[in-house]
């Protein structure tokens, strides 16, 4: 369960003296953490989804790592190598050209060396 507190909160309970933002309650995991003003590894929904001829794909990052951001068909095929480098902390877009590309469903992945995601997306012509 998250909570956002804005004030300082004090109890006996699984919350303790926090000075505002996001708390992961530790009941299920046995400790409590906080999570304020932290960008969390997450890739976004490409936009515009379907799209012609290209689409914006956002993710971030919240500590510097290498970074491999690709596009795949619907067979496995790479037919796009949009990210393939260290990047340091923040919010990226990148645009996906699909003028090159057959119209049909498309697979992204970000990946890190400890993190991977998969979206879809159609190219419409």
């Amino acid at each position: 369960m998250y909570y956002y507190i804005q004030t300082p909160y004090y109890s006996y309970s699984p919350i303790n003296y926090i000075w505002g933002g996001l708390y992961k309650n530790g009941s299920d995991t046995g400790e409590n953490r906080l999570i304020s003003n932290r960008l969390e590894l997450s890739l976004k929904s490409a936009y515009p989804n379907p799209f012609n001829p290209s689409t914006n794909i956002s993710y971030s990052i919240p500590a510097n790592n290498f970074v491999s951001l690709k596009v795949y068909d619907s067979i496995g095929k790479a037919v796009a190598e949009l990210v393939n480098e260290i990047q340091e902390v923040g919010n990226y877009t990148i645009t996906f050209d699909g003028r090159n590309v057959s119209s049909g469903v498309y697979y992204y992945v970000l990946s890190t060396p400890n993190y991977w995601e998969v979206k879809k997306m159609l190219l419409i012509r």
